[in-house]
């Protein structure tokens, strides 16, 4: 709805990952993980509750909504100002993503096993290649390497558009332009050559989708590139797998300003037995770099989870 992507470019506002001056943001409601129940919270959502709203009127809906589910979802949007997941809903919290950020050092990396992910856009949007490596021997932690790709002559256009500040993080470095209106995939497909030289790859996992012809030609430069469909499930365990690194701080993924927007714009899918997909919120907001960090652990744990015994599965540990 349009409340719901007012309510999210606010939050772009606040948070940093949108700039614009000309748009004052302000929300009252409860976070995700706020109790609805406990009447503490609701003076986030009324800041003037005992004022201009009696407690008692809202105490009466809360009754009325303790039992009747739908009920509670007009009381937890009505009174509370909550967005009740429907289809879709946010994924792990930002401030969760910013405390994995640390520092990752390319030169350290250099030679170490690792996993790539590719989400090759259509040739007018952003083409996100990542690389993920697992922990080794003194390092205990993932780490990720990112690259991105814009076509140069757009850009400006895209800045004033989509109002994300696309020319900065080129000056900075954070995206890589390519020469003309389009994306410029032979380009892109050296850049990953290159990296092959540089760090031991064992598997490039892709979207199929618009990347079949690149996938052949990067084959033919000796990369093992596999398929990673975007449905549930392959990408629910990826998904899953991530979600754990993040809130353990497992990972440490640089900080890296292009990639932490569109941690900001992913929201989750989930079907009728729990397994989750990603989504972006709207045309403007990018989720690539994710999807691609998606694609690499979908290899990664196919390969670097230790396979364990029927012994150890049903709790026996010696024989």
């Amino acid at each position: 709805s349009i409340g719901w992507e007012v309510h999210q470019y606010a939050k772009a506002v606040l948070d940093g990952t949108k700039v614009d001056p000309t748009f004052y943001a302000c929300i009252y409601g409860l976070d995700d993980d706020d109790d609805w129940e406990d009447e503490e919270n609701w003076y986030k959502a009324n800041p003037s509750l005992g004022h201009t709203i009696k407690i008692e009127t809202v105490r009466e809906a809360y009754a009325k909504a303790k039992d009747n589910p739908a009920k509670e979802r007009s009381f937890r949007q009505l009174r509370l100002n909550q967005w009740v997941k429907t289809k879709a809903a946010k994924w792990v919290s930002l401030d969760k993503w910013d405390a994995t950020a640390g520092m990752v050092v390319p030169e350290k990396l250099k030679g170490r096993p690792c996993y790539g992910g590719l989400d090759l856009s259509s040739k007018l949007d952003i083409t996100a290649y990542v690389l993920l490596f697992p922990p080794f021997e003194d390092d205990p932690k993932w780490r990720v390497l990112w690259w991105f790709w814009i076509p140069e002559e757009n850009m400006k256009e895209r800045v004033k558009k989509d109002k994300v500040p696309y020319d900065k993080w080129v000056r900075h470095g954070y995206i890589k332009t390519t020469e003309g209106n389009v994306i410029d995939y032979a380009f892109i497909e050296k850049t990953i050559v290159q990296t092959r030289d540089m760090y031991d790859i064992q598997e490039i996992g892709y979207d199929p989708w618009n990347a079949m012809q690149t996938a052949l030609r990067l084959a033919d430069q000796g990369l093992t590139m596999v398929e990673v469909r975007q449905g549930y499930k392959s990408m629910s365990p990826a998904m899953k797998e991530l979600e754990k690194l993040i809130i353990g701080q497992e990972i440490v993924h640089g900080g890296n300003p292009v990639a932490r927007w569109m941690f900001g714009n992913l929201e989750v899918k989930e079907d009728e037995n729990g397994n989750i997909r990603p989504i972006k919120g709207k045309n403007t907001e990018r989720i690539d770099g994710i999807v691609a960090l998606i694609n690499a652990l979908a290899r990664a744990i196919v390969h670097e989870q230790p396979q364990r015994s029927v012994y150890e599965e049903r709790g026996i540990l010696t024989l």
